[in-house]
């Protein structure tokens, strides 16, 4: 009896340990105010931006939302010109992954250049 209690514990801990890491290991959070990242590269044009996107994201689920609104995610459909044409009116570009608010990349323009990539990735919601 005594050795099954251990093993339990043992495999908790384990089980613990393991989402740890898993939570650890998963988690981005990269600001990017130089250079170049994630297939963007600051300086670049809104056009260009678009076009690294479309070329960087094609397997991506890429989702959006409306900084107007607030309203519901949807879906970008990556070679939609008029998806595309909305986005170059925004000074910010929050694009999500698979509809997750908690994996999204963000560009920031200032004018016509970007300026600022962020990426963001978090797998576990911990309380």
């Amino acid at each position: 009896m005594r050795a099954a209690i251990v093993s339990i514990v043992v495999l908790a801990a384990c089980a613990i340990i393991a989402g740890c890491l898993y939570c650890k290991l998963s988690y981005i959070d990269d600001i990017v105010d130089a250079g170049s990242a994630h297939g963007f590269v600051i300086g670049a044009t809104k056009s260009d931006a678009s076009e690294s996107a479309r070329r960087v994201l094609v397997d991506a689920d890429v989702w959006i939302r409306d900084p107007e609104t607030s309203g519901p995610m949807r879906a970008l459909r990556l070679t939609s010109d008029v998806e595309w044409e909305s986005l170059q009116q925004r000074t910010e570009w929050r694009l999500f992954f698979g509809g997750d608010p908690f994996d999204s990349l963000t560009l920031t323009f200032e004018g016509d250049r970007l300026v600022r990539i962020y990426r963001h990735r978090n797998r576990c919601e911990l309380p």
